[in-house]
């Protein structure tokens, strides 16, 4: 049997399981237009006066209720790394602020065995007035660190938020980015079976970005529990094996994190284009000063010429650059880009070098990639060699949609490509040996 003990509607228990988070049933209902309502009888009587005797209104309470998180249910085991995704709104940050203790669950409970890393809203008691080394002892403090133990990490802490050279002085001179990696480093030297991060991505520049996905590798390797909030899809398939997609609160899809993101991915994309209409042509605004060469359009059309901006998976499209030369340019270069609706690159599709007197022209990109269904975008260059003459990124997009008529063993949901066209023979290297047993 396993000690238990219960706080704020969650059990936490200490057994010897290799389960380390299970959330069953958990929900939470908040009001809305509310802050909690009046505190005194005077406020209540004055609000009720001024709102011509309804009680019903929003602001006095009312009965307007809405689930932030609705029967969400789930299992992680030791060591593993579970995504969780979603659009805003859809109950992510809700979630773990339950799993952390920071708010109580409406109804269900939540069992997590061990001791807790939660990286939500970090900086949560820094001071404004006290040196970057003063705040890390009093955040490790209030995180749970002893002194001891904030001492014995007190460089490594430094040297991972990059603000050694300000860690004397206080953290009201630092910029917002500076001050967010320093409390996020904090937290991340937390000793800790369990790691709760709420947009990890977000904290700092890219080469910050990197230390913290490296750090929440490590973990892994480690063999912590981390339960992942993220936008970024890219990075929740590499970080985690499995991930959960909440919805408005409740919980629709949980399975591997290629095939969670993936049906996010398509799911958003067709509720763009339900919102949207972009356009299968796009003219391309003339340069302000003066080029050698610039873009004047983007055409996307199918393999018969008709400008669409919707495909099928397994339905051949082209994209179309037209651009004007204005003085000669020796070994010109067109080139039309694709990439996933994170902005990640695909595939270029550039021209051959061309001396190129001047002009109007067109280069036409046949990518003939299966992708998978998801909203993608394109993006046009010329360059010069080396030198780049022109680039505009995002200049159109256009959807993939799953396929009625294109039948293949794999899964057509997910941004970038779905399979490859070439299928190579299996060779055959010999007579295979025999060992004795």
């Amino acid at each position: 049997m396993s000690a238990a003990a219960t706080r704020c509607g969650i059990e936490w228990s200490f057994g010897l399981s290799e389960t380390m988070i299970l959330a069953e049933n958990l929900g939470k209902q908040y009001r809305r237009g509310t802050s909690g309502g009046p505190t005194t009888l005077r406020d209540t009587l004055g609000r009720w006066l001024a709102l011509g005797g309804s009680t019903a209104h929003p602001h006095l309470g009312g009965t307007e209720a809405f689930w932030a998180l609705r029967n969400v249910s789930f299992e992680v085991k030791r060591g593993e790394v579970l995504g969780i995704i979603g659009a805003n709104g859809s109950g992510k940050s809700t979630l773990l602020k339950i799993l952390s203790r920071i708010t109580r669950p409406t109804e269900g409970t939540a069992h997590l065995r061990g001791r807790i890393a939660s990286l939500l809203e970090v900086g949560t008691g820094f001071h404004p007035q006290l040196t970057g080394r003063e705040n890390i002892f009093l955040n490790g403090a209030i995180i749970g660190m002893s002194r001891a133990e904030v001492a014995g990490k007190f460089d490594e802490i430094v040297e991972f938020s990059g603000v050694e050279k300000f860690i004397e002085t206080p953290v009201k001179h630092y910029s917002s980015g500076m001050y967010t990696r320093l409390a996020f480093s904090v937290s991340a030297h937390l000793d800790s079976e369990i790691m709760l991060v709420d947009e990890v991505l977000a904290v700092g520049d890219l080469a910050f970005q990197r230390r913290c996905m490296e750090r929440m590798a490590k973990a892994r390797e480690e063999g912590r529990t981390i339960l992942f909030v993220s936008h970024g899809l890219a990075s929740v398939n590499k970080l985690c094996s499995r991930a959960i997609l909440l919805e408005n609160g409740i919980c629709t899809h949980i399975g591997t994190s290629q095939d969670v993101t993936g049906q996010y991915a398509a799911e958003a994309s067709i509720a763009a284009e339900a919102t949207r209409t972009p356009e299968p042509v796009v003219e391309l605004p003339a340069p302000e000063d003066p080029v050698p060469a610039y873009g004047l359009g983007l055409a996307i059309a199918d393999s018969g010429g008709t400008p669409r901006v919707s495909f099928e998976v397994g339905e051949p499209w082209e994209a179309s650059f037209d651009f004007e030369v204005a003085e000669r340019v020796p070994n010109l270069i067109a080139g039309v880009g694709l990439a996933t609706p994170d902005g990640i690159p695909i595939a270029t599709i550039w021209s051959a070098p061309t001396d190129t007197p001047p002009g109007r022209y067109r280069f036409t990109a046949n990518f003939d990639l299966p992708l998978a269904s998801g909203t993608f975008s394109l993006q046009v260059g010329l360059s010069a060699g080396d030198a780049s003459l022109y680039l505009r990124n995002d200049v159109a997009s256009f959807s993939v949609i799953p396929s009625t008529r294109f039948v293949q063993v794999h899964l057509d949901k997910g941004a970038g490509i779905l399979y490859s066209t070439k299928v190579p023979e299996i060779v055959a290297l010999g007579t295979a040996a025999v060992h004795a047993g």
